[in-house]
């Protein structure tokens, strides 16, 4: 009952994250003939705002949260529980870590200047 319980949660949260990124993913498709077409300092300016930023963030994070889950995802339906899919969960979680370390990093850059 215990796993029923775990994998409701997991797909759960999956579909949470999904449904979050519907309209983030909208906002971002709207920014892109800007930053397309904008030059360094420009996109430095409309990263001096508060808005962009944080919606920059938020994307990152749940596109991140998301990928994390749908990896999980693929190694418990393929890998297991046993000791290769738990050396998969956790080199899942280090790399989801990782990249949200350097997202956070160049974002704060973008935002600095």
């Amino acid at each position: 009952m215990a796993n029923l319980k775990r994998g409701s949660l997991h797909w759960r949260r999956q579909h949470l994250a999904a449904l979050a990124l519907i309209p983030l993913i909208l906002v971002f498709i709207g920014l892109l003939p800007v930053l397309a077409t904008a030059d360094h300092e420009a996109v430095v300016g409309l990263m001096g705002t508060v808005i962009v930023p944080v919606f920059l963030a938020a994307l990152l994070g749940v596109g991140l949260w998301h990928m994390k889950l749908g990896l999980e995802t693929i190694i418990d339906d393929y890998a297991g529980r046993g000791s290769c899919g738990s050396a998969l969960r956790v080199l899942v979680a280090t790399a989801s870590v990782a990249l949200a370390a350097v997202a956070v990093v160049s974002l704060v850059m973008l935002v600095v200047g």
